[in-house]
């Protein structure tokens, strides 16, 4: 009689390998990062819905433009600054 294989790890990558090792901090300030910039393009197309914009409202579209723009440009950044390391 044969065993059936052991399925509990077959499918996770080791943590001794080096290439997917991830600290704790970058991922902290990574997913912070994802988050925000996912919460700013979120309120962009919610309020993308609405025509007549107050000043306010323009105001805070701009300021989530700004904010997803430069958290993909920080996201790629971290990303990149990972793979050379």
């Amino acid at each position: 009689m044969s065993q059936p294989p052991d399925d509990t790890n077959s499918n996770q990558i080791p943590a001794s390998d080096p290439q997917f090792s991830m600290p704790l901090p970058f991922r902290w300030v990574f997913l912070s990062v994802l988050g925000l910039s996912l919460i700013s393009l979120g309120i962009m197309l919610i309020m993308s819905r609405y025509d007549p914009l107050s000043d306010i409202q323009k105001r805070l579209f701009d300021s989530c433009d700004f904010a997803w723009k430069a958290g993909f440009g920080a996201i790629l950044g971290l990303l990149g600054g990972k793979v050379t390391k």
